[in-house]
């Protein structure tokens, strides 16, 4: 994945700016945003209620990637009157969102990051099922696929259909034995996260099965856990044109870290 250009990003307030020079963060939570000017005042409203009686020094790094629309000002304005530590990164063109999570990755100052789609599908206070978890040695992956008591899932039947089937793909050919690869709420160690994006290629969609098969190179250990989902209109994924590009996207990431 090569370098993406950064246009710029907001300074964070001088009391902020403080917090973060004076330890390193818990975690970072990183969310890839293409025009999200609807939902994602929401979404950050929420997160700052669920951190308001939590102990965690968290950050924020919302990353605009090219957007059309005025997803970079309204969370830019939403930061100058939070109390939550906001940085906004705006890449000057679309690149897709495994090349949005890396410079949000390149950019964080934390032990732990975490990945956050700006539509709020999965609710963040499912943060508390998979932080105890956390390990310098382990990714934490959100699981839509995993039989649970305790979760709901509210999807769309196709949509459930063809990801078993994207799934089945992913197994065959690059990851057996996980069940749910493309959610977007993954918990990783920072550290393991830099090194695992300095060696990918894929830059949108597919980034999520690049991520893991690295991962499982390199020797780390992937832990699905059971989550509360909920589909939001407007998805950027058309299931058909990206699930083919997808699907030969798979075939790729094993030729290209075949010597890994």
């Amino acid at each position: 994945m090569g370098h993406a250009a950064l246009e710029g990003q907001t300074r964070p307030s001088r009391r902020k700016r403080n917090m973060l020079e004076k330890k390193q963060l818990d975690l970072s939570i990183i969310i890839p945003a293409y025009n999200e000017v609807k939902r994602l005042l929401p979404v950050l409203s929420e997160i700052e209620k669920y951190l308001r009686n939590n102990n965690l020094q968290v950050e924020i790094l919302v990353i605009n990637d090219g957007s059309r629309d005025n997803t970079a000002l309204v969370a830019e304005q939403y930061s100058l009157q939070s109390d939550l530590l906001i940085q906004v990164i705006s890449l000057k063109q679309n690149c897709g969102k495994g090349a949005a999570i890396k410079a949000g990755i390149n950019a964080s100052n934390s032990n732990f990051v975490l990945l956050y789609d700006a539509d709020g599908a999965t609710p963040i206070s499912e943060l508390e099922r998979i932080w105890p978890h956390k390990s310098p040695a382990k990714i934490i992956i959100g699981s839509r696929a995993l039989d649970s008591n305790d979760v709901i899932l509210k999807t769309r039947v196709h949509r459930k259909g063809l990801g078993r089937l994207f799934n089945l793909a992913v197994n065959l050919l690059v990851l057996p034995g996980l069940k749910d690869t493309q959610c977007g709420f993954k918990l990783l160690p920072t550290a393991a996260a830099q090194l695992i994006f300095s060696k990918m290629f894929m830059q949108r969609f597919s980034f999520d099965v690049e991520l893991l098969f690295i991962a499982k190179k390199i020797g780390l250990e992937i832990q699905e856990i059971a989550i509360n989902w909920s589909h939001i209109p407007g998805s950027k994924v058309n299931v058909i044109r990206d699930g083919i590009r997808m699907f030969f996207d798979l075939i790729r990431i094993r030729f290209l870290h075949r010597n890994l």
